[in-house]
């Protein structure tokens, strides 16, 4: 049988085209697991150096708020709780920012070559070209900053519930503590397990995908035209901005879909992937 992805839909009977829709959500959920299996080693490891990171945090958090323990009412407001996690960043940005680059680049790489198998061309995947080392560079920067960011907001929300409540240091200090373990703590909620899980399993997915759009933009600098498709989970709970995105089908390969973005992930923790062919191929 011809590959169902090169067979225009229109040309069919509707049998045919049930057919085809089935084989093309198998190709799909194959594509998914390949990406599940390719990436679980890398993301185990992040997730377990995430969470290390957020203990890490609060432990130093913690070391400084409790100079706060004399004069808790007149020291804690949200200035100085910047203070305080600016020191804690200070501290902890080299190794937080070392092992998301080095996720997304080891992500970036295995989503490229696998892009290359699937699409069974005769070429190596490069790392070091501009684009990718670029990408690298600017997403590890966004991520980490984002992190940081995250766990700032949540501090500030503490804090001004302590204020708001008239909590005591004790309280203060234990709903503190608590957040920064809830932040690694392995507490199931669907796909995803705790925020570090959630961070892990973004970055290695966003990392993989990018990198397969790398792989096929550098088949396009051979001269080989592309085209892409957004492709969801297609269950229940994937999200109307992702149904749009694949609603599309085919698009050139140097399009944005409809939500903007030029490959999934959409946000945090989005299951989606994307699909790439040769354009010749659609051609009769």
């Amino acid at each position: 049988m011809k590959n169902p992805n090169n067979i225009l839909l229109d040309s069919v009977t509707p049998w045919q085209r049930a057919l085809i829709f089935v084989i093309m959500r198998l190709q799909e959920s194959i594509r998914t697991k390949k990406r599940e299996r390719n990436l679980r080693s890398l993301e185990v490891k992040y997730e377990r150096q995430v969470s290390e990171f957020f203990l890490l945090q609060g432990k130093l958090f913690l070391e400084g708020f409790f100079q706060f323990n004399h004069m808790f009412k007149e020291a804690a407001s949200g200035s100085q709780v910047d203070t305080l996690f600016n020191e804690v960043v200070a501290e902890t940005i080299e190794v937080i920012d070392e092992t998301t680059y080095a996720v997304n680049a080891a992500s970036y790489e295995v989503g490229g070559k696998q892009a290359i198998i699937d699409l069974q061309m005769a070429t190596a995947f490069n790392v070091d070209n501009p684009r990718a080392l670029n990408y690298l560079a600017n997403r590890a920067a966004f991520s980490v900053r984002q992190i940081n960011e995250t766990t700032r907001a949540a501090l500030h929300n503490i804090i001004n519930e302590a204020a708001e409540n008239g909590w005591s240091y004790d309280k203060t200090a234990k709903e503190i503590r608590n957040k920064f373990v809830s932040f690694s703590a392995k507490k199931p909620q669907k796909h995803i397990r705790s925020r570090a899980h959630l961070i892990a399993i973004t970055e290695s997915g966003n990392a993989y995908e990018h990198g397969a759009l790398e792989a096929g933009k550098q088949l396009q600098d051979l001269g080989i035209q592309m085209e892409k498709k957004w492709s969801t989970t297609g269950d229940q709970r994937v999200s109307q901005g992702c149904e749009e995105n694949e609603g599309m089908g085919w698009i050139d390969h140097d399009s944005v879909f409809e939500s903007g973005h030029d490959a999934p992930l959409r946000f945090p923790g989005c299951r989606c992937d994307m699909m790439q062919r040769t354009k010749k191929s659609t051609k009769k």
